[in-house]
């Protein structure tokens, strides 16, 4: 069970165009595409070459949690890392990186 998820819901008729357009794998190639703009948005490791990180430095464990699934008329990209909801919407004592959120509206605007 993913910690946090954005769902992409596409309504059928939309989805009926652009089939007929020839975009038949539309969920495959904008799953890829989130996941890999969420990845590059996501905190994740600096350029530490120690072979274990201190308590406290990225592992990039988060942007490996990163995936996605499609459902008959949506696509659910995922973070499972239990803390992703809190890197995402930010706390009251860290600011908000919604790296999901914002790599789906940039994905999605590209359609």
């Amino acid at each position: 069970m993913p910690a946090f998820s954005v769902e992409v819901n596409i309504n059928s008729a939309a989805m009926q165009r652009l089939v007929r357009r020839g975009m038949s794998d539309l969920y495959p190639r904008l799953g890829n595409r989130i996941v890999n703009n969420a990845r590059s948005r996501a905190p994740g490791p600096g350029n530490s070459i120690a072979r274990h990180p201190r308590p406290g430095e990225p592992t990039g464990n988060l942007r490996n949690s990163i995936g996605w699934r499609a459902g008959p008329d949506s696509l659910e990209v995922f973070a499972s890392a239990h803390y992703a909801r809190y890197v995402h919407d930010g706390t009251r004592r860290m600011r908000a990186r919604p790296f999901l959120r914002d790599a789906m509206v940039e994905e999605v605007k590209r359609l």
